[in-house]
């Protein structure tokens, strides 16, 4: 009967909301913190939840060869046993053990820089998070198990989505945090609450965020000097939750997988912010994936099928123009084309100057994708397909 007692228990816990408000705690964090344990245990207590997210994983890792999945046995899984493959390597539990106990990093991972695979795992959850299908909410070291390969998977705890629309406030609101500006982060992360007892006007809490200072204001202690990307996140919440915004229902999946992970980080590299340089990597991966999605072969053959009509078109357009010729009339055409030329030669410079960011730009992806731990044969696939795009925007340019 534990199943339902459950059941009704998490709906009388809204009871107590009361009990627990302070100066400290608004209704509307107690409210939150409610929904969110409801969401989860109901996801931690049905193992076929669990099953269906760890298959969604394995469609991700087909696109993101940093990421490793675990083998789910189907035919012994049911919603109260998970029969699940157990990866080779190291959790990262051991992981962090071992180098407190030795005060520096073990033999078992002496190739792996400290900060390197701080680095890889952020930049793993944020992909996940921001451009993937699920994420985990739960990534504590335990459950967070580094391949021989030097893939990462998350093998344990639970797994959330974010809708289409957060993914992309929420990425606003990384973007704006990183490139510092208060007033947009503050507008991109206002889009994800919900209407609540707000004890602060918008206004207001726009100026908050601009006079927040992460030394002085600081209570997470992320890091030494206490000026740290995720220490900003942590006052923006704050500030949030403080005055009576309530967020979305998805949000505290997101802020609790975030904080998780930006401390396990810290653990692993405490002199540097892991989380803020792989936010920067993830752009440049959100980049290549749009690459990847504009040349899939729908697209790829629509845009063939544009050029083909085209060159279809091309013996009935030089029919008209020697008749014209001809005729004599090709010279009422002549100032049109006169000045359509002049218009050209005024961009081209223009052109050359794209042209040479695009090449530019590739070259970057392609020494980003060597050192992102993805396989070779993937990268060579990535790497001719960005400079099948250069071949196809020269292309372009040359037949307007």
């Amino acid at each position: 009967e534990a199943e339902e007692l459950l059941y009704y228990d998490v709906r009388l816990l809204h009871l107590l909301t009361g009990a627990f408000i302070s100066d400290d705690c608004s209704s509307s964090q107690i409210e939150s913190a409610i929904d969110d344990f409801g969401l989860s245990l109901q996801q931690r207590t049905d193992f076929a939840v669990q099953a269906a997210a760890v298959a969604r994983l394995s469609k991700d890792m087909e696109v993101f060869g940093m990421l490793g999945v675990p083998f789910v046995h189907k035919q012994l899984t049911t919603s109260r046993m998970l029969t699940i493959e157990r990866l080779p390597g190291q959790s990262m539990e051991e992981i962090l053990t071992q180098a407190n106990a030795k005060g520096n990093i073990t033999e078992s991972v002496e190739a792996e820089d400290r900060y390197g695979l701080a680095h890889r795992l952020c930049v793993a959850w944020l992909r996940q998070a921001l451009l993937g299908s699920l994420f985990p909410a739960e990534p504590s070291p335990s459950n967070i198990t580094i391949l021989p390969s030097n893939q990462i998977a998350f093998t344990d705890g639970v797994f959330a989505g974010l809708p289409s629309d957060a993914k992309a406030n929420l990425w606003d609101y990384l973007v704006a945090v990183l490139t510092e500006n208060p007033d947009q982060a503050c507008s991109y992360l206002l889009k994800e609450m919900e209407e609540g007892r707000r004890t602060v006007s918008e206004n207001e809490l726009r100026q908050r965020f601009r006079q927040l200072v992460p030394f002085r204001d600081g209570e997470w202690a992320y890091s030494s000097d206490n000026n740290s990307l995720a220490e900003h996140f942590f006052l923006h919440w704050k500030l949030m939750s403080r005055g009576g915004y309530r967020p979305r229902v998805h949000l505290p999946s997101f802020y609790r997988g975030l904080f998780m992970i930006a401390s396990v980080a810290q653990r692993l590299a405490p002199q540097r912010d892991a989380l803020r340089d792989a936010l920067q990597n993830v752009r440049i991966l959100a980049g290549a994936e749009r690459l990847r999605d504009m040349l899939s072969t729908p697209r790829l053959g629509e845009q063939m099928d544009s050029y083909f009509g085209i060159m279809m078109d091309l013996p009935q357009r030089l029919d008209e123009a020697l008749t014209l010729g001809a005729k004599g009339d090709v010279r009422l055409k002549l100032r049109a084309a006169t000045e359509e030329i002049g218009e050209r030669r005024r961009n081209s410079l223009a052109v050359l100057v794209a042209l040479f960011m695009v090449l530019a730009s590739c070259a970057v992806l392609s020494r980003y994708l060597a050192a992102s731990g993805l396989s070779g044969a993937r990268v060579d696939s990535i790497r001719a397909v960005a400079f099948l795009m250069l071949g196809a925007i020269v292309l372009r340019v040359a037949t307007r």
